[in-house]
């Protein structure tokens, strides 16, 4: 049961994350494949250039598109596994 409310805790922080400025999606591309994002170059103003940039950086590693940059984050279990695939 702790762990349960921890877990849920967790789900809403990354959720709030990754939907707040785009910035935390491009960090975790950028970390695995730096060659993909110019990071230093991202600014937190442009939330849908940052999410749209993100993805179109996850689909060249083979992610596939599940969500647009206009949804992202409003399909949470999407988003979940859409963020995971990232790690494959």
């Amino acid at each position: 049961r702790q762990t349960n409310y921890y877990s849920r805790r967790v789900l809403q922080f990354l959720i709030f994350l990754f939907t707040q400025d785009g910035l935390a999606l491009c960090a975790l591309i950028h970390h695995f494949h730096p060659n993909l994002i110019d990071f230093k170059s991202l600014k937190p103003q442009n939330k849908l250039q940052n999410i749209q940039l993100g993805i179109a950086a996850a689909s060249k590693i083979g992610v596939p598109q599940l969500l647009d940059a206009e949804d992202f984050g409003l399909e949470k279990l999407s988003m979940i596994t859409y963020i995971s695939e990232i790690y494959k």
